[in-house]
Order: structure tokens, then C-alpha cells, then sequence
């Protein structure tokens, strides 16, 4: 009975939501200032990125891929991720998320976020709506049926605040992450981001209801177009979800992603955080790429350094449609 009633405050917020952004569609041509509105998009799109640790017996190496798929809107419609593993060389599929869309918008409307179970303990589909405001800003999310484990489904949803600070001539990302678990319990957790005019997150900062001490983050680009950066699509790739950078709480549900943010390419990393004792503890992470005649990546090399010196981590590699 409670998670019915919680289902229904969730979907009477997300009503209201949707009559205060009523407006949204008319705007969506003019959403340049959207995170996830790519430009590039429409010329040159990311069809396949997977990675590879060059430390294991080839043909066994293969850690993750991921496959995007478009209509003939060059909208993303599905992306299909997948993982490996040395007694799997093929593959199995972790999940596929699925896009819709109003009419001839061009940022979905709902996603279908579809966990088969690869990798995933309990098996799940979740129903994601999304709300934007005039400018194309996504303002909100609101996920249905997040099911961690059969005895304590979740419900959450996700608020985005914009703000621009004159003074240094930043842009604000204020997002707040609240979720409800089998009872009345509200939880929230916070990060914020720093970004330039051009979009690129330059600082973050998480504070997470389950750690006492907030987690820093400054971020470092080069100028390249990012493929990752797909009009209406968030990144749900293996870059950020499994390659060892800080996934800054990268939640279920929610539509916002370091690396999809971004208009260019991370190349560095530097996190901050303090533990359980209070001691300060720094961790970098550098990312070389090469690049096509078009800017755009060939494959890039993940480096981690939390002791003095970068050790390898793994490669990954970019395919490309038109």
C-alpha cells in the first residue's frame, strides 16, 4: 500500500511538472543550452564504443561495448550495453534503454530503461519521464519501478536547478537526487556542477546522504567534438559507468552524465575526497586519445593515478555513422 502511494506522488509530480513545462515543445528547436543536445550529432554519430584491456590473452580482452541506434531523424532511439567476461567472449547484453519522443521533438519524452540481468543481481524495467523547461533544459526526471532487489523497490526522482554566476561567468548545475525506499524515507543527495560557456563541467561537487564528507572533482578537456555528447541521450556507456572514473553518483534513472555533458572530449580528472578518519585522499585519472581527420576520437587510453604514478587501465575504441 505504500509503494502505491508512493507511485502516485511520484506520478502526480511529474503531471505537474509536465503542465508547468507545457510550453517545451515550441522551444525544443532553440535548446542549444541543453546538456544533452549535441550539435554535432546530426553529421557524425557514434554507431558502436567499446573497450579493451591489452593485458589479456586476445580474443578474451574485450571488457565492454556499447551500440547506438537511430531513426531516420538521427534521434537516438536505443543503446544497447554489454559486458564480457573471460569465460563469455561473445558477450552478454546488460541492458537496453529505449527512446520516445512527441511528434517531431527532438529530446525524448520517456525512456524504457530495460535490465535483462547481465551484471544486474535482479532483473528490472523502468519507466523514466522526462521534463523539460522552455529552453530545452531538462528540469526533471522522474523514474518508476527502480527495483534494487525484490524486497526494497525504489522510487526516484531527479531535479535540475540552472544558475549563471556573473561574477565569474560560470554556469550552475544543481542536482538533487530523491529517492524512496518500501516506506516513508525520503533520501537526498546533492552534486553540483561548475561549467564554462561552452558547456564543459569544470568542477563538481557530490554530497551524498550515505557519507558524512561532500567529494571534489575538477575536470580538464581537450577540443574536440565528443561523440558522447548525442542529442536527447545521455551516456550510459562503460566510459563512465565501469572504466574507473568517478561515475559522481550515476544513478538509475537519471538522465544527466559526466561525459554526454560535455561539448569536448575529458582528459583529466582529479578527485578529492576525504574517508571514514578524515584524511584527504587524492586520485587522478588521464585520458589519451587520437583522433580522426574530423577531430572526432579514435580511441582513447585510460590512465589511474592514486599512488605517484599513472598506471594503465584499458583502451577504448570509436565507430562511427552517418
Amino acid at each position: 500500500m505504500r509503494i502505491a502511494l508512493v507511485l502516485l506522488s511520484v506520478l502526480m509530480l511529474s503531471i505537474a511538472a509536465c503542465k508547468k513545462n507545457s510550453d517545451v515543445s515550441s522551444a525544443q528547436a532553440n535548446n542549444n543550452n541543453n546538456t544533452n543536445n549535441s550539435t554535432n550529432a546530426d553529421t557524425t554519430m557514434l554507431a558502436t564504443y567499446f573497450e579493451i584491456d591489452t593485458t589479456i590473452t586476445s580474443g578474451q580482452d574485450t571488457i565492454n561495448k556499447s551500440e547506438y541506434n537511430y531513426d531516420n531523424d538521427k534521434r537516438v532511439v536505443s543503446l544497447k550495453t554489454y559486458f564480457y567476461y573471460s569465460s563469455l567472449p561473445t558477450g552478454s547484453l546488460k541492458c537496453t534503454n529505449y527512446f520516445f519522443y512527441n511528434g517531431n521533438n527532438t529530446l525524448p519524452n520517456i525512456r524504457i530503461d530495460d535490465y535483462t540481468g547481465a551484471g544486474i543481481p535482479h532483473p528490472h524495467r523502468d519507466s523514466v519521464f522526462l521534463f523539460y523547461d522552455a529552453t530545452g533544459k531538462l528540469v526533471l526526471d522522474s523514474v518508476v519501478q527502480y527495483f534494487p532487489s525484490p524486497t526494497q523497490p525504489q522510487i526516484m526522482s531527479y531535479k535540475y536547478a540552472y544558475s549563471f554566476n556573473a561574477s565569474s561567468g560560470m554556469y550552475i548545475v544543481d542536482i538533487t537526487r530523491s529517492y524512496y525506499s518500501g516506506s516513508p524515507q525520503v533520501s537526498q543527495d546533492h552534486t553540483e556542477y561548475v561549467s564554462d560557456a561552452s558547456g564543459n563541467p569544470l568542477v563538481a561537487t557530490v554530497q551524498n546522504a550515505q557519507f558524512f564528507y561532500p567529494q571534489s572533482y575538477d575536470f580538464g578537456y581537450d577540443a574536440n567534438p565528443n561523440p558522447f555528447h548525442v542529442k536527447g541521450c545521455r551516456d550510459y556507456s562503460p566510459f563512465t559507468e565501469y572504466s574507473g572514473i568517478p561515475l559522481l553518483y550515476d544513478y538509475y534513472g537519471m538522465s544527466f552524465s559526466l561525459s554526454s555533458s560535455s561539448p569536448n572530449n575529458i582528459t583529466t580528472v582529479d578527485k578529492s575526497y576525504f574517508d571514514g578518519g578524515g584524511t584527504l585522499h587524492n586520485i587522478d585519472y588521464t585520458y589519451n586519445y587520437t583522433y580522426r581527420s574530423d577531430g572526432y576520437p579514435n580511441s582513447s587510453t585510460f590512465y589511474e593515478n592514486s599512488t605517484g604514478t599513472p598506471a594503465y587501465k584499458k583502451k577504448g575504441f570509436y565507430q562511427y555513422t552517418h
